[in-house]
């Protein structure tokens, strides 16, 4: 007895433990197991459609800081070109400048000594290309104060400025010269008649008196002169006529001069 009871206890366990697990034709434990997951399988759907949702956005988002970026970068590319065709043009300037200003103080130097009486009494004029402060130089390359000249060297230098101004421009501009002759002596009245007058400019208007353009000046200018013409101020009437001719000379006696 004792040893078919020992024999029959390993099946009696197997059987309770089987009995445990719902058999084919109850499949009621199984029914309650597939609920959950018909239930959780429309919130995974809607969880990966928020996902898709957000990824979508931050696409989007992604997209257009890339944009702006991309602008900025051609836009700071610009601003850096800009800044370096500024730098070139500021350059190109200040050499231009300075070659101009070395023409001006050469022509400038050449024009005072011309017109000068005092020859090589100016040795040369510097001008300095960022302040165009001048500074002129003596025969002895010292330099000399502008306080130093006389009136009419002083005369003379502002008269040889505009001529260096004028030669240097490269352009036909007319020129009116208004009693040009008031302050200067015979000698450098004589040297402006012949030296500066007649290449002053293509066309030269000169306003003078009788006592500076007199008839031995007119004389020396006639060659160069295409009209000549008498203004006279007439206190009654308060206005100027205008007349032909040179203060003593007839209208056909002037155009007369002027032609020979």
């Amino acid at each position: 007895m004792t040893g078919s009871l020992a024999a029959t206890t390993p099946f009696v366990a197997v059987n309770e433990s089987l009995s445990a697990y719902p058999t084919l034709g109850d499949p009621g434990p199984l029914q309650n197991n597939r609920t959950p997951f018909r239930v959780s399988l429309p919130a995974s759907f809607g969880c990966a459609r928020t996902v898709e949702l957000q990824l979508n956005e931050l696409q989007r988002q992604y997209d257009e800081a890339a944009k702006r970026i991309g602008m900025l970068t051609t836009h700071t590319k610009k601003i850096a070109l800009a800044e370096r065709m500024q730098k070139a043009l500021e350059e190109y300037k200040d050499s231009l400048i300075e070659k101009k200003v070395v023409r001006l103080q050469e022509t400038d130097s050449e024009c005072f000594n011309t017109l000068s009486r005092k020859k090589d009494a100016l040795r040369r004029i510097a001008i300095d290309p960022r302040t165009f402060a001048v500074t002129l130089y003596d025969r002895r390359n010292q330099p000399l104060p502008k306080t130093q000249l006389s009136a009419g060297e002083k005369q003379i230098y502002a008269i040889s400025m505009l001529w260096a101004l004028a030669k240097i421009s490269g352009r036909p501009l007319p020129i009116i010269i208004d009693t040009p002759l008031g302050r200067l002596d015979s000698d450098h009245r004589s040297l402006l008649v012949q030296h500066y007058f007649p290449v002053a400019s293509h066309q030269v208007l000169i306003l003078s008196t009788d006592t500076e353009v007199d008839q031995s000046y007119f004389a020396a200018l006639q060659r160069d002169v295409a009209y000549a013409y008498h203004l006279e101020f007439d206190p009654v009437e308060h206005g100027t006529t205008v007349s032909s001719g040179y203060f003593w000379r007839r209208s056909d006696e002037a155009h007369e001069a002027a032609a020979q």
